[in-house]
């Protein structure tokens, strides 16, 4: 009754909104800066893609000797390919506002943008832009491991959240904590499990925006998203701290001048055994000013049922989840050369317990004596200005977040060890607010010239604060605060980098940079032990210093395939622990200052990473068939790793080196028109050395992910009728074996499990519909041996699949 009452409401609004709205008030595309010197017609193509955003597609197009005309000038892009393709034969058509494809000598060159091609059911290959390397390139011709992957295909594959891409990049992993609280790991690189202070290992962000310092995923709903860049390997040249294993750039679509238009999308879903779960969203573009201002907004709101039973506490679908928030921003185009964009995003997600169980209970049973819920918000606003100086371009990026996390656990089954008192139901709470601030100012080359460079600064500060509380009944069932814990932590940083490639021959190329940044961190805590005695105040402080180099040499033989060879470097800097465990203190590293009085916090030293990469892209038989693979070595010296002890108690311990060696595979294959398969996958082998005697024993394995996965996918488009076209889509992804910490014979055996989601869907005109299915085979598979402190040691834990899931999108665009 509620998926159809939230379909009825999206269908009258969308009635509604048609009448004044479908018909989308669509001027002429907005003219924009070119500078494409006279070259060889490929050439110049890649140049104009580079300058204007667009797609463009050249399958099964020869050039031969063809030179495309130069093009200096303010221009739309339509004209822009106009005068570069004038008198060279070729012409060119718009699929869409932004994919292009050129053709060989016939009757389509110059047709108008916006005016789609007769026939757009055939395969489309196209030159993707991509951003990652702050400066516009090309995906096939950088030497980097990277994959993308679109907003449709987002949308297409129900992809809502980033950990969701793991069903697209085998190599990128998530702690499947639940939406908010899972760390993301990329090609098997984990520093553990557990959500504490040290720094993440793969930056995630949101357009310029970073959205993770040293806290989990913020779990921000993928909606009206152009594409995502996951970029493997060290990034710490051109990101700095916290992208040692690599990187995930979320783009989302930015506000379009003189266009008005949306959509509307409501969703609704059972799960076995569990309750419903519905969702709504909503995008619109308006133009305010013509060719000056445009405002884009979104807003979503999502409920996913739970599908586990308390039956201790007689709660049944407990682990329910509610997700609200929206997006919004404000383009100004100042002048024809500079523009900014205002952009402000705010979401919140509130569980109302926790989604893991106990080993040897029925799969989806728990048995606690409290619940476990969470909330998590998180509010950023970012202001980006862009100008053109005709020589370079200039990118200005602050952003300023708050995030603001509070979660309960049971801590019954640790109260009478932790206090002396008889075991009883007791909680440990805990309240984090994290506030960040960042500002990057670069210059870079325009794009498509013989030379492709950036340099910029980099400014960042940090406040945290942290409040814990463990509470329970004495022996005459008085509520008492056993202990407590308030923390404080700041940091700083400031960086220089630059970054540039030059062609040394016609076909060779060579890239290198160089990042040099500086840090602080200053803690202070106090915590009070009612049971024992009271604890001191405790403080510190830790600087350092860092530079980050990276170098590539690549090898085009042909345009469409590359060879590349990369050496890399990733960082985080070192810290302060206080009130850890003496086992985690390095007797190598001195004790920071502190102030009279106080007790002395423990320093945890910088880890880094060095990454060699032997890497090819091809793309072959004119785009039937994608080949992109990489074989690695990576060496991790002080690897930083977050700790939990059965009290709760989080530290940060350098647990020793890893070195590592794996290779990777993405291979997209199009045997017939409308069919295309993709199979990508990885596998791993590291080794840890030197390790720490507290946390490392014997043959260890980095925890929480799997030595290798693979993922399979194949998907059928086909048009139906004139007005009607469909798709079908099949993904299979396996999770290897994994363990919870670095000692396997010690923790409850994770992953080893294969899961399959289908998804069919029927667009007509401007609605769609699509039915999914996801965990066909109601998989019940372990994702994570982990949810409470407190169990460690005293119970296995289990994180249960969500069982199988079916249900309907309905789609309306504007």
């Amino acid at each position: 009754m509620r998926l159809a009452h939230c379909l009825r409401q999206a269908a009258l609004v969308c009635i509604l909104l048609g009448p004044t709205c479908c018909p989308a008030a669509l001027a002429a595309p907005r003219e924009q800066s070119f500078h494409i010197a006279r070259r060889p017609l490929a050439d110049a193509l890649v140049a104009l893609a580079l300058q204007s955003g667009l797609s463009i597609s050249d399958t099964d197009v020869d050039f031969g000797r063809a030179a495309g005309n130069a093009v200096d000038g303010r221009y739309t892009p339509a004209k822009a390919l106009q005068l570069l393709l004038a008198e060279t034969g070729f012409g060119f058509t718009f699929l869409d506002d932004e994919t292009v494809r050129i053709s060989a000598p016939g009757p389509s060159a110059g047709r108008p943008a916006g005016q789609p091609a007769s026939d757009t059911t055939t395969d489309v290959v196209e030159t993707i832009v991509v951003t990652a390397t702050k400066r516009a390139e090309i995906a096939q011709q950088t030497p980097a491991s990277l994959l993308i992957v679109t907003g449709s295909a987002l949308r297409d594959a129900g992809i809502l959240q980033p950990a969701g891409l793991t069903r697209e990049v085998a190599d990128l992993a998530a702690t499947s904590i639940a939406p908010g609280q899972d760390k993301l790991f990329i090609r098997g690189l984990s520093d553990g499990a557990f959500s504490g202070r040290s720094q993440a290992v793969v930056g995630l962000y949101l357009d310029e925006a970073r959205l993770t310092e040293d806290a989990p995923d913020p779990g921000l709903r993928l909606v009206d998203i152009d594409r995502v860049e996951v970029v493997r390997g060290p990034q710490g040249t051109l990101y700095g701290a916290g992208t040692l294993a690599g990187l995930v750039r979320v783009i989302t679509n930015q506000p379009r001048l003189d266009e008005t238009s949306g959509m509307i999308e409501a969703s609704g879903a059972t799960t076995q055994g569990g309750a419903p779960s519905e969702g709504i969203d909503g995008i619109v573009n308006l133009g305010l000013v013509p060719d000056r201002l445009a405002l884009r907004a979104v807003a979503y709101g999502q409920q996913d049922g739970g599908y586990l039973n308390d039956i201790r506490l007689h709660r049944p679908d407990a682990n329910s989840t509610g997700t609200r928030g929206g997006r919004a921003a404000m383009l100004g185009q100042i002048s024809d050369d500079w523009s900014a964009t205002l952009s402000v995003v705010g979401q919140r997600i509130d569980q109302a317990d926790a989604q893991y169980t106990l080993a040897g209970l029925n799969p989806l049973t728990r048995v606690n004596d409290e619940p476990e819920p969470r909330s998590d918000s998180f509010r950023q606003a970012a202001l980006t200005v862009t100008g053109d100086l005709g020589w370079a371009l200039f990118n200005s990026a602050t952003s300023v977040s708050l995030r603001q996390i509070a979660d309960q656990q049971d801590a019954t089954l640790a109260w009478a060890q932790l206090t002396g008192y008889r075991q009883a139901p007791s909680l440990f709470t805990e309240q984090r607010t994290i506030q960040a601030e960042t500002q990057e100012a670069r210059l870079s080359s325009i794009p498509g010239g013989p030379w492709s460079w950036v340099t910029g600064a980099y400014l960042a500060a940090r406040d945290e604060d942290y409040a814990s509380r463990l509470q329970g009944p004495d022996d005459f069932g008085q509520t008492v605060t056993a202990r407590t814990l308030e923390r404080s932590d700041q940091a700083f940083e400031g960086a220089v980098f630059g970054e540039a490639t030059s062609a040394l021959t016609s076909s060779v190329f060579l890239t290198g940079g160089l990042r040099v940044s500086a840090d602080q961190l200053t803690a202070a805590s106090t915590s009070v032990n009612a049971v024992d005695a009271p604890v001191v105040p405790a403080s510190g402080q830790n600087t350092g210093a860092d530079a980050s180099p990276q170098i590539a040499l690549s090898l085009r033989p042909t345009d469409t395939t590359l060879l590349y060879f990369s050496a890399s470097r990733g960082y985080r800097p070192g810290g302060i622990n206080i009130n850890a465990p003496v086992t985690a203190i390095d007797p190598r590293l001195p004790l920071p200052p502190a102030d009279e009085g106080q007790k002395q916090g423990s320093v945890f030293a910088p880890d880094a990473l060095w990454s060699y990469e032997i890497g090819s892209k091809a793309s072959v038989f004119r785009g039937l068939l994608e080949v992109t693979d990489a074989i690695w070595m990576e060496q991790w010296n002080n690897v930083q790793s977050d700790q939990v002890l059965s009290d709760g108690t989080l530290y940060i311990a350098n647990v020793g080196d890893i070195r590592d060696i794996g290779l990777e595979a993405d291979v997209t294959a199009r045997p017939v028109a409308g069919l295309t398969l993709r199979a990508n996958g990885y596998a791993s082998d590291p080794k840890i050395s030197r390790g720490n005697p507290a946390l490392v024993a014997g043959r260890s394995q980095l925890p929480a992910v799997p030595a290798q996965s693979i993922n399979l996918s194949a998907r059928y488009d086909q048009r139906l009728s004139d007005m009607l076209s469909g798709y079908a889509l099949a993904d299979y992804s396996y999770i290897g074996r994994s363990y919870l910490n670095y000692d396997p014979s010690a923790a409850v055996p994770m992953g080893a499990y294969g899961t399959i989601d289908l998804r069919v869907g029927i667009a007509r005109k401007a609605w769609q519909a699509v039915l999914f299915v996801d965990n066909v085979t109601d998989v019940r598979g372990n994702a994570l041996a982990f949810g409470n402190p407190f169990l460690l040691g005293r119970a296995g834990q289990v994180t249960p699949l969500r069982p199988r899931t079916i249900g309907l999108e309905l789609r309306r665009s504007f």
